[in-house]
């Protein structure tokens, strides 16, 4: 069980490593979730199956007792890493909503810009209008259509500098994401190490049973 452990533990690693899209993770999370069920449906078949054998000894109440605590601790195993992977699946979403938020954003800024430049566009027709109406110098409507560029590209450059802070903003919480499911991983190995550990000191100092009669 500290094998599967491990490996679930790696699979996750990997899975961070290679900087998978949220709808990726989700698809591996659930593959996941179906080999965590199938491992428990086989340790649980496994351990009815000894429980059956322990109703046909003479020390049915100490055998059944014996397999408790394992039990126990093969579905607590189980058990951290469905948390693991629902923790996995809820920093998943925060990141998808974050960058859908984002994108939303960088949406409603384009469209503002665009609206800003035709209108900025139309306004300068119009005064290229009342200049060759009133016989302004072309040099005049220049000076005007130079001054309109500089502005578009310094709203241009604002917008950009701003699109950069999003995405800093963006990294940084996937950053966050990464160090949180790493902080869990080995919170949980750890654990694991603890378990086995007990569980080691344990069967050191058991008692074997008593010969049946």
């Amino acid at each position: 069980m500290k094998f599967v452990l491990f490996l679930f533990c790696c699979g996750l690693s990997l899975g961070a490593a290679m900087a998978q899209s949220p709808a990726q993770e989700k698809d591996n999370n659930a593959l996941e979730r179906s080999k965590i069920a199938a491992e428990r449906a086989r340790l649980e078949a496994g351990f009815q199956a000894e429980e059956a054998a322990c109703k046909s000894r003479f020390a049915v109440n100490a055998c059944l007792q014996e397999i408790r605590p394992r039990r126990n601790e093969a579905m607590a195993d189980l058990r951290r890493q469905d948390l693991l992977i629902n923790e996995a699946d809820r920093k998943a979403r925060g990141a998808d909503q974050i960058q859908k938020t984002e994108d939303k954003n960088n949406l409603e800024r384009q469209q503002q810009r665009a609206e800003q430049e035709k209108k900025a566009q139309q306004e300068t027709d119009r005064r290229s209008d009342r200049n060759d109406q009133r016989g302004q110098s072309q040099a005049k409507s220049a000076a005007d259509a130079n001054a309109n560029v500089e502005a578009a590209q310094t709203r241009q450059k604002n917008s950009q500098s701003k699109a950069g802070e999003a995405k800093t903003r963006h990294e940084q919480a996937a950053a966050n994401v990464q160090d949180a499911k790493v902080r869990s991983e080995k919170a949980a190995q750890n654990q694991a190490e603890r378990d086995k550990r007990l569980k080691d000191k344990s069967n050191s100092t058991r008692k074997p049973l008593p010969a049946p009669p």
